[in-house]
């Protein structure tokens, strides 16, 4: 299978890994909305919210917007959609992205998008995203708390190996107790 044309995206967001995953694309970054074929917004929540007004002037018939909240559907894209927007909502768990858009159409491109950025896909329900929103959360908080248990030993033991040893042993007695 060849690879798909490439389209001119402009991230609007901090989120690391869907930088880092866009990067990893062969597609062209670009600094502006109005430059993109694709506008991907990596923000959550009222910060997701707010923004969607400003971009209203800027999207054209054809232009794909993704964003990236776990928690919300494509629905809150509407305002976009109106306006000719293919919309898509995609979140990350690890290399697995969440899909849900409004139509058959939208759901491709973001299966498609998520592939290229090197996950896998799975399609979610809108109403879902609330759920899988919990599970975002519960993964960054697991995250976080590996991330404090790591600092607070490198600084007892002065020693990064154990350090590391401690936490990454702990991880796959979790792993294990959870039959993954």
């Amino acid at each position: 299978m060849g690879t798909s044309p490439v389209q001119r995206i402009c991230l609007i967001g901090r989120d690391r890994h869907v930088a880092d995953a866009l990067a990893r694309t062969h597609h062209e970054l670009v600094g502006t909305p109005a430059e993109a074929s694709v506008i991907v917004i990596s923000l959550r929540g009222d910060e997701l919210l707010d923004v969607l007004p400003s971009l209203e002037p800027l999207v054209r018939p054809g232009q794909v917007v993704v964003h990236t909240d776990p928690r919300m559907g494509a629905q809150v894209l509407d305002p976009l959609e109106v306006r000719g927007a293919l919309c898509v909502a995609l979140a990350a768990l690890g290399d697995m992205w969440c899909v849900s858009a409004v139509d058959e159409l939208g759901t491709t491109v973001g299966t498609l998008l998520a592939s290229e950025m090197g996950g896998v896909s799975i399609v979610v329900d809108d109403s879902d995203r609330p759920l899988i929103g919990h599970v975002a959360e519960s993964l960054d908080g697991a995250r976080d708390s590996y991330a404090e248990a790591l600092r607070v030993l490198r600084e007892v033991t002065g020693d990064e190996d154990v350090a590391s040893r401690v936490v990454r042993e702990h991880l796959e007695l979790v792993a294990r107790q959870l039959g993954v």
